[in-house]
């Protein structure tokens, strides 16, 4: 969530101190990377964070099309974190998460949980809009089945009486293109603001993977960090893909498929 500093408090570089101290500690812990959400760009610019990654939303304010389906749609907690594990095991891109995870995040006030379920009881979709005081109106975490969802998303534009926002990784291809196809409006942005901090280990893990695919990784030995960090999660500039070999180029390894789903800024 967000935090400020008191205001009898402010310029004695508080805020330096304690995000310093933080990124020792993921540093400790064998992080390779900090991610942070702010409109204080600059600020963190500073501290050797850059704008980067990739989110697309979508304005959900009318009703999709569905098909017929005999879903049931509930709104509330009463849910077992099993199910919601299950699904969101289905991703992709995630982080790795528990039980107790879910048993905790299940717990954060302000926020509601909607859920569509089958006749005979599985967990076909979720979605979860709010985040304590953050993220209000928008949808920050979900998955399963496109039809399910977008049943899921009509019951909610129903519930609200008002639109809402859908966020979601752009490697979400078939979402996005069921989007496209009904009208739904999009933009795209940055995920959020992302400073490496083990800049040896992540060129290495990326070079490892290039390595199993039987190419060669990029060189980037003279990249500054900011560099670094938009060629690795982009958005790229024209001169990104000029440090890029034609093989890489062309099985699409960079930018990297990074992703943050809501809950994993608590």
């Amino acid at each position: 969530g967000s935090v400020v500093t008191e205001e009898s408090h402010r310029g004695q570089g508080l805020s330096r101190q304690i995000l310093q101290s933080c990124l020792e500690e993921a540093t400790n812990q064998g992080c390779d990377i900090a991610v942070l959400w702010t409109q204080l760009h600059d600020f963190y610019r500073k501290m050797g964070f850059e704008l980067a990654g990739f989110e697309e939303s979508f304005v959900i304010d009318r009703p999709l099309e569905v098909p017929p389906a005999p879903l049931e749609i509930k709104k509330g907690f009463q849910v077992a974190p099993e199910a919601i594990l299950r699904l969101y095991q289905k991703h992709t891109v995630a982080t790795h998460r528990t039980l107790e995870d879910f048993r905790s995040f299940l717990q954060i006030p302000q926020s509601q949980l909607y859920t569509a379920w089958s006749p005979a009881g599985s967990l076909e979709a979720f979605a979860v809009e709010g985040k304590g005081s953050d993220l209000t109106d928008y949808i920050h975490e979900w998955s399963g089945s496109i039809p399910a969802l977008f049943a899921l998303f009509n019951f909610i534009l129903s519930e609200k009486k008002r639109s809402f926002v859908l966020i979601a990784p752009r490697h979400s291809v078939q979402l996005m293109k069921a989007f496209q196809h009904q009208g739904v409006f999009h933009h795209e942005g940055f995920l959020g603001m992302i400073k490496i901090l083990k800049r040896e280990q992540l060129i290495a893990k990326v070079d490892r993977a290039c390595k199993a695919l039987g190419i060669p990784g990029p060189d980037v030995k003279t990249l500054t960090e900011a560099a670094l960090v938009r060629l690795f999660f982009g958005p790229w500039s024209e001169t990104e893909p000029t440090l890029l070999s034609p093989q890489l180029m062309s099985l699409n390894v960079l930018p990297l498929r990074f992703w943050l789903w809501g809950w994993d800024s608590v």
